[in-house]
């Protein structure tokens, strides 16, 4: 069971139709696109709205997220892939948190995250 606890959560214009259900808990960027990678993440989507319209972010705290592939390992880091789910954390890429729990790909799942403070992982 995916879990949220306390998060923080951000207004911003969606920049694209975030409206279509597969789009929750996904990565964003601050333009209110899906996000394809860790560098431009703003937060993860959690409210829908159309092209303009305001939703809202979460952009730090324990946070439901959807997996991309399998992450085995609580307190991973983590990592933004394309078409804004989250992987395991590649060594040398850029860490957007930790796993909050273990998910299979397509998962929806908590991870600790912090979209400010983006760094790279070295293993």
């Amino acid at each position: 069971m995916a879990i949220e606890l306390s998060d923080r959560r951000l207004n911003i214009q969606a920049g694209q139709d975030l409206t279509p259900i597969g789009c929750l808990h996904k990565a964003v960027t601050i333009n209110g696109v899906i996000a394809a990678n860790p560098v431009a993440l703003g937060g993860f989507l959690k409210s829908k709205g159309a092209q303009g319209e305001n939703v809202a972010i979460a952009d730090s705290g324990v946070v439901k997220v959807f997996a991309g592939a399998a992450v085995s390992t609580v307190g991973m880091p983590v990592t933004v892939t394309t078409s804004g789910f989250v992987i395991a954390c590649p060594v040398g890429s850029y860490m957007i948190g930790k796993a909050y729990a273990t998910a299979a790909s397509g998962d929806l799942f908590p991870c600790l995250i912090d979209a400010a403070n983006i760094g790279a992982y070295n293993g």
